[in-house]
């Protein structure tokens, strides 16, 4: 699955009706029934600037699934002419079939973000 997005709005809340311009990439992709990559960028056109970027790889199997992935985000916003600062973090998620889970979406909500479309219990193992 491959995903793109463009935005491009004014924000007539401010005074000057400042424009914000975004592109967001992302894709996940099944290299054989065990293997999986998963990756999102996202950028700030007019800002020119990086606002998130994941890498990961999955393996699963018929009774579990893991995921580990490296991530880059903004940490605080960019204001012309000063450094962007960013957070960075690697993440390893088990997702063990069946047995149920903790919270409201039992760590799907990463997959949810990069793909747009809820993974359910039974789908994708």
């Amino acid at each position: 699955m491959f995903y793109f997005s463009y935005r491009d709005r004014v924000n007539s809340a401010i005074a000057g009706g400042e424009r914000t311009r975004q592109s967001d990439i992302a894709f996940r992709n099944q290299i054989n029934p065990q293997w999986g990559v998963i990756g999102r960028w996202q950028h700030d056109i007019a800002n020119r600037q990086r606002l998130d970027s994941l890498l990961g790889l999955e393996y699963g199997t018929c009774c579990w699934k893991m995921r580990l992935t490296a991530r880059e985000w903004l940490k605080s916003s960019n204001t012309r002419g000063s450094t962007a600062e960013y957070d960075r973090g690697v993440f390893l998620q088990f997702i063990l079939r069946g047995l149920g889970s903790f919270g409201d979406d039992g760590g799907r909500s990463l997959i949810e973000e990069i793909t747009g479309f809820r993974e359910k219990d039974h789908d994708n193992f």
